[in-house]
């Protein structure tokens, strides 16, 4: 969903994480900046001193494609995809989450459901944030209400 939101934004500054898959099997995760640019955050294949799960996290291919995002436009609509534990290993990360919720900016961001810090927990304490849980059910209707919330935001939507 939030793939098919940014897409139809023209001003926009932040990444979406996809899956890397080889032979319908996933083996990693990459990250897409708005900037066109792309990093292997977390692989099967990868040496690293950070593991989650089956997945080696290279903070250093993440650290390199965030630098670009710290400098965006009060008109942007900013976005995080997604505030998780493999990208809480990286203090340049949590400073980008905190400056895009600290901003004027409308943003929008997926925090992980399966995992919690006191990062994540000083997140969901905001009383500046709306949180909504997406389902099957009701993806639709969230997709439809934050892109009302976007196009008053942004006449760019």
């Amino acid at each position: 969903m939030l793939h098919k939101l940014i897409n139809q934004i023209r001003n926009k500054t932040g990444f979406i994480t996809e899956e890397i898959r080889e032979n319908n099997e996933r083996t990693g995760f990459k990250i897409i900046t708005s900037h066109n640019e792309e990093a292997t955050l977390a692989s099967t294949q990868f040496l690293t001193q950070i593991k989650v799960a089956r997945y080696f996290v290279s903070i250093e291919n993440l650290e390199k494609v965030l630098l670009p995002l710290q400098n965006f436009d009060p008109k942007d609509v900013l976005y995080i995809d997604e505030i998780g534990q493999m990208e809480l290993f990286s203090k340049s990360f949590k400073r980008l989450v905190n400056s895009y919720l600290n901003s004027s900016n409308f943003f929008i961001g997926t925090i992980s459901k399966v995992y919690t810090d006191n990062f994540i927990e000083q997140i969901l304490s905001r009383n500046d944030i709306e949180l909504v849980e997406i389902m099957p059910e009701n993806r639709g209707n969230i997709y439809e209400s934050i892109a009302k919330h976007l196009l008053t935001y942004s006449p760019t939507y």
